[in-house]
Formats: C-alpha cells, sequence, structure tokens
C-alpha cells in the first residue's frame, strides 16, 4: 500500500468518528474543475516534480478534493530543492492556496503518518475454474475440477530505517466439495474456508548483502525447479551479477519409489526435506539475462505408510539448470531452460521454452499478452522439487493462452494445456493424457 494511500484511509477514517460538529467546519470540499491548481500540478508532473495524488490517478480532466490537492502540493513541498525556479514558484504559490489544508494535514496526522509509514498491506483476490481430464489406456477418468475464491495477503513493519518484518496468509474457500491442486487442510468441504499461514521473516542488510531469517517463499530462476516455502535463512548479493544463497527446510511431502531389495520397489513418502540452493542471475544487457541453479534436497525422514521400511535410498539428489531470458525485438519475450537431476533413472533431465508477445501490465487497462510454452519435468527424479506456474509435476506437454488487464489493478488469465505424464509415481501412470483448462481473474490492492 502507498503512502499516500495509507494516509488517505487513516484521514478518512479520523474524520468519520469525528462527528457532525467537525463535518461542519470541514475544509476538504471539491476543488472546481477550472481551478488553476490544476494545471499549475500538470505542470509540475510533467516537469517530473510530481506523479500525482495517488502516483497514478491524478488527471488534470479529473475533480479531486482539497484534500486530495493538498497532499499532492505536500509531495512537491518535498522535492521544492530539486525543482527549476519557475516550479519553485508554482509550488509556493500552491502552498499558499492550500495553506489550511496543509496545517490541518499535518497537525492532524503528523503522528498517524509514523505509524503508517511502518506499515504496509497489499494482496491479490483471485476466482479460479479448473478443469483437468486424465485418460489411462483409452479410459478418460472422472474429471478434477478445481472452483474456488482465494484470498492472499501480505503484511509487512518497518522496524527501523533498514529492518523490517514481513509476512503472508492465505485463505481459499472452494465452490464444490474438492481439494484438487489446494490446500491440505482440515477440511474440503464446499462450505469450509481453508486458510494457510504462508510467510513470516525479518529481512534487511547485512556487510553489503541483502539477509531474509524465517519462513520465506524461494523462486528459483523461472521456478522450474523451486517455487515455495522454505524456512531458513537466504543471503542475497550483487548487481549485475545477482546471487542468493539458501538454507532451510521445507515442511511439504511428497512420494518418492525408492528401491528395497534388488528389483523390488515401493512409493516412500518423505517429509521436511532439508534444501540447499545457489540462484545467479547475470544481466547481460538490456535484452539479455542468463541464469543458472544448483539445488541440493536431503531426506530428513522417510515415512512407512506402505508397510514396509524402504532401504538404500538416496540421502540427497542435487540438480543444476541454466537458461535465459531475451527481448525479440519490441513485442517478443523468449525464454529457455534446461535441468538435470543426478538421481538414478533415465528420466533425470527437464526442459522448458516459453514464447511471450507483449506484456499484460495491471496498472494499464488494455494491456496483454499471448503465450505459448512446452515443458517437460518428470516424477521420479524431480518429486522433491516444485514447480511454478501450477505446471502439473511429472508432465511434458505444451500450454497456449493469453492474459488481459480488463481494469486498473485486475488480470484475467485462461490457458489450455495438453500433455502427457513421464512417469508412473504417486498414482499417475506413465504416458496418460492429461488436459486442463484455466479460467481466472485477479484483483490487486
Amino acid at each position: 500500500m502507498k503512502k499516500s494511500l495509507a494516509i488517505t484511509s487513516a484521514l478518512i477514517f479520523t474524520l468519520g468518528v469525528a462527528g457532525t460538529a467537525f463535518a461542519a467546519a470541514n475544509p476538504f470540499v471539491d476543488v472546481p474543475a477550472k481551478h488553476w491548481s490544476y494545471d499549475a500540478v500538470t505542470k509540475l508532473a510533467q516537469d517530473g516534480v510530481v506523479t500525482g495524488y495517488d502516483n497514478k490517478t491524478f488527471q488534470g480532466d479529473k475533480e479531486i478534493t482539497r484534500y486530495e490537492m493538498a497532499v499532492i502540493v505536500a509531495k512537491a513541498m518535498g522535492k521544492a530543492e530539486k525543482a527549476n525556479a519557475e516550479d519553485k514558484a508554482l509550488i509556493q504559490k500552491l502552498s499558499a492556496e492550500y495553506s489550511k489544508e496543509l496545517n490541518t494535514l499535518g497537525v492532524r496526522m503528523d503522528n498517524l503518518e509514523k505509524k503508517v509509514d511502518k506499515l504496509s498491506i497489499s494482496g491479490t483476490a483471485r476466482v479460479r475454474y479448473d478443469h483437468q481430464k486424465t485418460t489411462v489406456a483409452g479410459v478418460t477418468q472422472d474429471p478434477a475440477i478445481d472452483s474456488h475464491m482465494n484470498l492472499d495477503v501480505f503484511y509487512g513493519y518497518k522496524i527501523n530505517n533498514d529492518w523490517s518484518v514481513q509476512g503472508e496468509s492465505e485463505w481459499k474457500r472452494n465452490f464444490a466439495g474438492n481439494n484438487y491442486n489446494g490446500f491440505t487442510g482440515p477440511s474440503t468441504d464446499a462450505s469450509s474456508v481453508n486458510a494457510q499461514f504462508e510467510q513470516l521473516y525479518v529481512t534487511g542488510p547485512v556487510a553489503g548483502a541483502t539477509v531474509k531469517l524465517g519462513k520465506y517463499s524461494y523462486f528459483s530462476n523461472y521456478g522450474l525447479l523451486y517455487d515455495d516455502k522454505i524456512t531458513g535463512a537466504r543471503v542475497a548479493f550483487g548487481n549485475k551479477v545477482q546471487v542468493g544463497l539458501n538454507y532451510g527446510n521445507s515442511d511439504r511431502n511428497y512420494t518418492e519409489p525408492v528401491q528395497i531389495l534388488p528389483g523390488t520397489w515401493v512409493d516412500a513418502s518423505r517429509q521436511n526435506n532439508n534444501v540447499m540452493a545457489i540462484d545467479a542471475k547475470w544481466a547481460v544487457n538490456e535484452k539479455l539475462n542468463i541464469v543458472a541453479d544448483w539445488e541440493k534436497v536431503k531426506n530428513d525422514k522417510l515415512g512407512t505408510a506402505y508397510g514396509t521400511a524402504p532401504v538404500g535410498a538416496p540421502n540427497a539428489i542435487k540438480y543444476y539448470d541454466f537458461g535465459f531470458d531475451t527481448k525479440l525485438g519490441q513485442n517478443f519475450t523468449l525464454q529457455a531452460m534446461y535441468a538435470k537431476a543426478d538421481a538414478d533413472t533415465d528420466n533425470n533431465k527437464a526442459h522448458f521454452v516459453q514464447l511471450t508477445y507483449k506484456a499484460a501490465d495491471s496498472t494499464k487497462v488494455g494491456s496483454f499478452d499471448i503465450f505459448a510454452a512446452y515443458r517437460k519435468i518428470p516424477g521420479e527424479a524431480f518429486s522433491p522439487v516444485y514447480p511454478t506456474g501450477d505446471w502439473v509435476l511429472n508432465f511434458k506437454g505444451y500450454r497456449l493462452g493469453f492474459d488481459f488487464v480488463p481494469m486498473e489493478n485486475s488480470k484475467f488469465t485462461t490457458w489450455y494445456q495438453d500433455g502427457k505424464y513421464v512417469d508412473t509415481v504417486g498414482g499417475q501412470t506413465k504416458d496418460a493424457k492429461v488436459k486442463t483448462y484455466r479460467a481466472q481473474v485477479e484483483f490487486y490492492f
């Protein structure tokens, strides 16, 4: 949440509870649309002195209140030292015009602003429909349908100028009694709301690096290998070449085939696996980035839910990947990545490529993008990792879709995915056909 928006919300609350006596003397009435202030602020905006009431919504033909205008003037006053002589004169004229509002704003908001400035809240509200069909040996299984509403809230609080506490919580309500691609909460009934604690960590600078301590979201380059939460620590440093060091535990479970006797394999449940990861990104120029990752996933616990305690399971699996993203002309972006695991299986390589036309920007109404992608990520060797983009793990196939921004701070997404399972693992049958369709709309605040 931007500072000015937070201050505005707090002031509206203050005014609302102050009573009719204060309302009768309220100076924050509308500014006439033809008032000279509009032209003055437009000139300051063109010169880069201010960027508007909430950094993007002010337009010269949009009527705003004297309070909102005072907020803009206050911003301009904060940059007066860098303004030219003409703009300084405009700022002085505006400050005289709105002196009462500025005084009231300062008197009533000084202490509150200090507190509000430390707190930040943002998030995403989503409505999604997923429909997935799996066909095994010509027989189509009942479709898995994921229709839900989801609220993802991010919050932060500044400890001081350098360090802050960051957190995330998520709530989901299914429209039907299923839990496909959803939370594993205490109930999957359509009438229930599943809540999930996502992140809580402290972050700040240490010796020129940025440190995270706690439960945080780790996103490897493009998310091919990892897009999940780790409880541990991250140290990131560098500018043109950026490097991140990660160490911690994942609280996710996964199923892995292990050999208990020569030629005899069972599915074993692994829990709380330890993760070590290094990610690097080299910004070669404005159009080209080269990336690489290395991960080591160590099995901390081995479940025995299958009746036989597996032995001889690998102590750890190592992964590495490398790739790039580049701009092709004005409107196209190409991403590609190759990954390999040191697991003892023939299916130990993964890769993906995606071509995107244009880019949907949630702040620009009418913006859109169209994308086509192909991905292969085996299930046996890569079962301890959690790829991004809601791709089915143990999948190879293509995806076609687009994003569109129907109104500010929103995005509509739809895509179709077609492919098949790579391995027989975790209840999935090798070469079974998998088709998935998604439609969703997201709102950002």
